[in-house]
Order: structure tokens, then sequence, then C-alpha cells
């Protein structure tokens, strides 16, 4: 056979070497989906600790007389993934004998018709500044400089583990009490 002959017909280590490489790729292929899965369930666990906190601290808030409806408005600004996990985390749950609804916020026009806003951390927050002020609406946030500068709440990471800072003076600004409890709960209060 002539070496042009041995080009035609793969030999068993050419074969050999592209089967390797075919299963790198496979496996390679199979890495990168699983871990894009862990990142996405990393995520929506994420937003599952963090709708169970928001949940827990409906408990231990007083809002004025004039802002109380027969349900808690839960309102989430602009992310659809945030808020269908939260809506399937709160969904059946009352909180101080109000019905839990979580609402999906298309526009800061939308905000007086919530009890608590969370702006996920992809959101910006000066776009609603304005409406945020509003009286008897708790906002909820990504950051300690959210709680200093922005909201009542804010969700920070102290050693992997999802804590949360309070504005103090701005609740009441707004007229909403917070519980003892749940101030001696907090990472950092602001006053």
């Amino acid at each position: 056979m002539s070496s042009r002959d041995t080009d035609k017909y793969p030999t068993a280590r050419t074969f050999s070497e592209k089967l390797c490489g075919l299963r790198f790729g496979v496996w390679w292929l199979v890495l990168v989906f699983v871990s894009s899965l862990s990142l996405a369930d990393e995520r929506q666990l994420e937003t599952r600790v963090k709708s169970a906190f928001i949940y827990n601290f409906t408990k231990y808030l007083s809002w004025p007389d004039d802002s109380m409806r027969d349900s808690l408005h839960i309102c989430v600004a602009r992310d659809t993934s945030v808020y269908e996990v939260m809506r399937e985390t709160l969904t059946s749950k009352e909180s101080q004998g109000r019905r839990v609804e979580v609402r999906l916020l298309r526009s800061g026009q939308e905000v007086s018709s919530c009890d608590v806003v969370y702006l996920p951390r992809n959101h910006p927050v000066a776009d609603w500044q304005f409406e945020l002020q509003a009286p008897g609406i708790v906002t909820v946030g990504e950051g300690s400089e959210f709680a200093s500068d922005y909201g009542v709440f804010g969700f920070v990471v102290v050693a992997e583990k999802i804590r949360f800072d309070i504005n103090l003076g701005l609740a009441r600004q707004k007229g909403v009490r917070i519980s003892s409890k749940l101030l001696s709960l907090a990472q950092r209060v602001v006053e």
C-alpha cells in the first residue's frame, strides 16, 4: 500500500484519537450544561430564601392604619423570574391575618398598591426613587448601601449567609413600626 492508500483509510490510532476528542467534547458540554443548571438552581434557592425573609419581615412590622388592606401585597420590580419564584414560594401564606399576594410591577406608578416592594439586584433604584418614598411602603433591596440610602431592608451576604440591614429612620418616616425582635436579628441598624 502506498502512503496515499493509508490516507484514505483511517488507522486505529486516528480513529481512537477522534473518538477520544468526541468524548471530551461531550463531557465538556455536559459539564457546561450541569454547571448552568447549578447556577440557575442556586439563584432560585437564593430567591426562595429571600422570599422567606421578606415574608417573615411582614410578621414583625406594623403599617399605618390607613394603608391596611384585606390582603398583604408583596411586589417585585420588573424581574419576572424572581416574581415567579416568589409567587410560588408565598402562595397560600398569611401574615397577621392577611392573605399574601405577590405582584409583578412593571412601572413605578404601580407602587402605591404595594405594602412591600422588593427590588432585585438588577433593578436600578433611581428609576423609582420618588415612588418608593411613599408612606407605608416597605422597600427591600440588595446591599448595605440600599438600606443606608434608599430602603428599609437591604440584603447582605456575611460569611456566605444571607443577612439584612435595617434603616429604622426611614421606616419611622414611612410610619412603619419594626418589632424589637426583628431589629435584634439585623446585621446592622441605621438610625
